[in-house]
């Protein structure tokens, strides 16, 4: 089983931390199989502890590949901000 690191990072770190006007995401996910026998030769290779980081890590690569090759990039979605 590689669910090694389920609790790798505090969520009340900076870095967890949304501000009023940022967009975010909370992705959960479980791998099975064949799945999750890929993400951890990757994680592996990378040498990266965290499963966080890792995804972060090919967000990142594939948000760049994105860029190089379909440059402009679509603009990210506006965050509204309701109430008083």
């Amino acid at each position: 089983m590689f669910l090694d690191d389920l609790s790798a990072m505090p969520l009340d770190t900076p870095e967890t931390q949304v501000k009023p006007d940022e967009i975010s995401y909370k992705i959960g996910i479980v791998l099975i199989g064949e799945m999750a026998k890929k993400f951890y030769v990757i994680k592996q290779k990378y040498g990266l502890q965290s499963n966080t980081d890792l995804l972060r890590l090919l967000i990142s690569q594939k948000f760049e590949e994105f860029q190089l090759r379909d440059s402009p990039i679509i603009s990210f979605p506006q965050k509204t901000i309701t109430g008083p």
